[in-house]
């Protein structure tokens, strides 16, 4: 049954993706499409690097507070053991979230950052943490055109597949999954971070709603006659090419965007659609008229 499972949703990607090359092709992520590519794999790592933030805060606050404790003239074992075994502990924790953190994504620049610096400043570990910091720096740089498009030719399906990747992980993108169930069509099923620093919602302010809440009127009146259009003809006039359109803040000020949206077919959930939200970088707000 599992296995039928997943021979369905494999020609469920190959049919939906576009020309079926960047479904079929390996893939980042253990061999996986970017359809595969669950949303929860980014708000699991948003929250995993959350924590780390958190534990290294405090295996800082113990590192100071020993040896603080240990040039005072009152030295107190009992408290050198106890915040001993706090750093321990702490540097444990560090350990495994840095990995699971990896496994996710091993280039994300901030993490790079914040534990190659956790390394050189707290562990005093200067070889290896600069080692991290250095990628940090590289990570952090823009493609050249040479890298994102191999000198402006059509990017193949692994190269569309890393670039999907990479713009999920980008600290300016939203990223919203809507439901393509008929009885839920375009409710809004899961979102990453990037909902609130782009639009200025809260998650739990959007999840339900349907995904025009996060457009202009003029546009969100007419988006699921476009999601009817693509799932009865099939045509991908929008689906799975890179658009450039328009959105609105939670305070109504409408704003320039690059929208990307793919489809994720699945057994369990129906089709659903995962759209990439990235500013445009305008420094003005618009009126639309109809």
């Amino acid at each position: 049954m599992y296995r039928a499972k997943r021979f369905i949703e494999n020609y469920l990607v190959n049919k939906f993706g576009k020309g079926g090359s960047a479904s079929r092709e390996a893939s980042l992520n253990g061999g996986r499409s970017f359809a595969e590519l669950d949303v929860t794999i980014v708000i699991t790592f948003e929250s995993l690097y959350a924590k780390l933030n958190k534990e290294i805060e405090k295996s800082a606050n113990d590192h100071i507070e020993f040896w603080s404790h240990l040039d005072s003239q009152m030295v107190d074992l009992n408290v050198l053991h106890k915040l001993g075994l706090n750093i321990i502990n702490n540097t444990k924790r560090i350990n495994e979230l840095w990995l699971q953190l990896t496994r996710i994504n091993p280039s994300y620049p901030k993490a790079l950052q914040i534990y190659g610096t956790y390394l050189v400043q707290i562990k005093n570990d200067n070889s290896e943490g600069e080692e991290f910091i250095l990628k940090a720096s590289q990570m952090s740089r823009p493609k050249s055109v040479v890298e994102e498009g191999q000198g402006g030719g059509q990017m193949n399906g692994h190269q569309q597949q890393i670039n999907d990747f990479e713009m999920m992980f980008a600290e300016d993108t939203a990223i919203v999954v809507i439901s393509g169930n008929k009885d839920s069509q375009a409710k809004i099923m899961k979102t990453n971070n990037g909902i609130t620093k782009l639009f200025g919602y809260n998650t739990f302010e959007v999840h339900g709603h349907e995904v025009n809440i996060l457009m202009p009127p003029i546009i969100g009146v007419k988006h699921n006659f476009f999601l009817d259009n693509y799932f009865k003809t099939g045509r991908e006039r929008i689906i799975n090419s890179e658009l450039q359109s328009f959105a609105m803040l939670r305070v109504g000020h409408i704003f320039s965007i690059s929208l990307i949206v793919k489809p994720v077919p699945s057994l369990k959930n129906d089709i659903q659609y995962i759209g990439l939200i990235k500013p445009t970088g305008k420094d003005y707000d618009y009126i639309l008229t109809d």
